[in-house]
């Protein structure tokens, strides 16, 4: 599910120029290059964090016991 809103969000991203402002972030660059792919990694990424706080090893930690009063 995330891969697919990513993927139409950088679609819509790139139909458009990039910023003036935000030129000189490389990274930037490549991720609005048009001849570049997807980074599916991030959409894997936010899935993992979106389910570890249901696995049992973290249920069995009680991260309560961690929260700061």
């Amino acid at each position: 599910m995330f891969g697919g809103v990513l993927t139409l969000l950088l679609l819509q991203l790139r139909q458009w120029p990039l910023p003036y402002a935000l030129t000189g972030q490389e990274w930037l660059n490549r991720l609005h290059a048009k001849d570049s792919g997807i980074p599916y990694g991030i959409a894997l990424a936010i899935g993992a964090l979106m389910i570890y706080p249901e696995t049992e090893w973290v249920k069995a930690i009680n991260l309560a016991h961690f929260a700061i009063p």
